[in-house]
């Protein structure tokens, strides 16, 4: 009778049982579990035929723990005993990109996704020929190489049915994002005007909208553009709102494009007919981003819409004023608006660190430069969180006074 090698038997269960739980415990997002568990099958199996798809899985949820240290060296020992026909080598070249991306080390992980779609071609693997392909696109955007990632990202549209609708809609936006920026507008309004808004909830149709209106404005088709800004402020999104509104606003006051102002505004009321407070909060932002980019007259107009006295415009106006003016009256005309009936009430009342914080710090400065230096300290010890700029301003007083020890 011939004799039955029952280890080998036991061995080969064991060595699928241990893979299965490998799988198991990465399908069911248990990721240190499955990190374990490749971990022990790598000692226990080095030689199973299941040891390519474990270092995969392994590398894959180190990636998925955010520990890419550990993820490249599991994957560069993996691909090291790789060649072109291993079952894993495009999968772990792919995963060995991603785990460089999460490293912020670009050029290597260009290089590795190089490799992968070169295999995945080889091989004819595309299950992760296009996904290469989509993270090489998209680590070229977050280097700036808006030329390099154009053709890629192109390559992924032309191939749409390889992505999941996530990934499809951050390529769309990445590829509009790319070809504003590299001088190829028509580009993204061409693959806009291709799109079908059904296929899209609100919030990302009317971003490729907004991207299709900075097109137009490119293009120097500053009404198309308008009347894109205008549908994007109308769509209810708060966040595209804004930014859509003071795009629209900017637009109107060139003369060529026959709209007033004024009709901005009117639309974004009209949206927002239920919610003042939210239109209100909207040119207060605007004006916060121009003063911001020192454009004081602009901040100054859209102030102007504030309906309810808000102590942060109150706040902003006096920073305009000392920023405009360092002069002892412009302080002087600073500490007047920030002295005004009800505004430090406001202030204390508003419950908003931040505003309060911001009011005694621009308070601070108006005290230095109109040299009232005897107040300083009450007003210094009324800011919660002082900034170094504020410590300057009490270091200051101290040293003019001899205080050394004070000094900060």
């Amino acid at each position: 009778m011939a004799s039955v090698n029952l280890y080998a038997d036991m061995t080969t269960s064991s060595d699928s049982a241990m893979f299965n739980e490998v799988n198991i415990a990465f399908k069911n997002q248990f990721y240190p579990g499955a990190v374990e568990k490749a971990s022990l099958m790598q000692s226990t199996f080095p030689n199973s035929v299941y040891i390519q798809q474990v270092l995969a899985i392994k590398g894959d949820a180190l990636i998925c723990m955010g520990q890419y240290d550990e993820a490249v060296l599991t994957l560069e020992d993996a691909v090291s005993h790789m060649h072109t026909g291993s079952q894993e080598f495009a999968h772990c070249l792919y995963l060995l990109g991603q785990a460089y991306m999460g490293k912020k080390d670009y050029n290597q992980a260009l290089k590795n996704l190089h490799k992968s779609c070169t295999v995945a071609l080889a091989d004819k693997q595309m299950s992760y020929y296009h996904p290469a392909i989509f993270l090489s696109a998209k680590t070229y955007y977050i280097l700036g190489q808006y030329e390099k990632s154009l053709p890629l990202f192109e390559q992924a549209l032309a191939n749409r049915v390889s992505y999941s609708k996530k990934d499809y809609e951050e390529i769309l936006q990445k590829y509009m994002l790319s070809a504003n920026r590299c001088g190829k507008a028509e580009k993204s309004l061409s693959v806009f005007n291709q799109i079908n808004q059904n296929e899209f909830d609100t919030f990302v149709y009317n971003s490729l909208k907004l991207y299709a209106a900075d097109a137009n404005v490119l293009l120097g088709k500053d009404r198309q553009a308008y009347d894109y800004y205008c549908q994007v402020v109308e769509c209810g999104n708060e966040t595209l709102a804004v930014n859509a509104l003071k795009k629209a606003y900017n637009l109107s006051e060139k003369k060529n494009i026959g709209v007033n102002p004024g009709d901005v505004f009117s639309k974004t009321v009209e949206t927002f007919a239920d919610n003042p407070e939210l239109v209100n909060e909207f040119w207060i932002r605007l004006g916060i981003d121009e003063y911001n980019s020192g454009n004081f007259k602009k901040a100054e107009s859209y102030f102007a819409n504030d309906k309810n006295n808000s102590p942060l415009v109150t706040i902003y106006r006096a920073k305009i004023l000392l920023d405009s003016d360092s002069s002892v009256a412009g302080a002087l005309k600073a500490e007047e608006v920030l002295s005004g009936a009800g505004v430090q009430e406001a202030v204390e009342a508003s419950e908003v660190l931040e505003i309060e914080n911001s009011y005694y710090s621009v308070l601070l400065q108006c005290k230095i430069q109109s040299g009232q230096w005897e107040q300083i300290p009450s007003v210094y010890e009324k800011i919660a969180s002082p900034s170094l700029r504020d410590d300057y301003v009490l270091s200051a007083y101290y040293y003019r006074r001899g205080e050394w020890d004070n000094v900060l």
